[in-house]
Formats: structure tokens, C-alpha cells, sequence
């Protein structure tokens, strides 16, 4: 094991604790982790939602809705194709 900070300061702590520590915090959060949905922002249940990261189905479908309306883009550069269609 390497100390990180040696005996002054913080104390002797080892990389491994830091890591096992870490993972710890990672597994709580997953467990009992809440997220907004995108579309409504309600807070929601992660684990077991099926619609996650949404907090319904009707959220779900605005969503795909938005994507198949073209409200969401992808920034890139335009296609040839794409510069023939603008210009007809």
C-alpha cells in the first residue's frame, strides 16, 4: 500500500481505502438514486423504472416525438444530400 498524504495532515490514508471508499459512495447512489426526467423534471425513482430515464411512458413518447420532429439535432457537418435538398 502507498500512503497519499503520509502521517501529517490528513493522516495516513492509502490509496486503497480511497478506492474502496469511492465505490461504496458509487453503489449507495445507484441503489437509492433519484433522477429528473428530462421532459417534466418530476424526480424519479432509477432503479426498477422501466422508462428510465424517464418518469412515464408519456414522457417517454414526447421524447420520441421531439427526435422524429427534428426538435433534437445533432450538430455536425451538413451531407451533400442534405445541401441539395436546402437549395430545391
Amino acid at each position: 500500500m502507498f500512503p497519499l498524504f503520509g502521517k501529517e495532515g490528513l493522516g495516513e490514508i492509502y490509496l486503497t481505502q480511497i478506492i474502496a471508499f469511492a465505490l461504496d459512495i458509487i453503489i449507495w447512489y445507484l441503489i437509492f438514486m433519484k433522477a429528473k426526467c428530462p421532459i417534466c423534471k418530476k424526480e424519479t425513482e432509477w432503479e426498477g423504472n422501466e422508462f428510465r430515464p424517464f418518469c412515464s411512458e408519456r414522457c417517454k413518447l414526447i421524447d420520441l416525438g421531439k427526435w422524429a420532429s427534428e426538435e433534437y439535432r445533432i450538430a455536425g457537418k451538413k451531407d451533400e444530400e442534405d445541401k441539395k435538398k436546402e437549395e430545391e
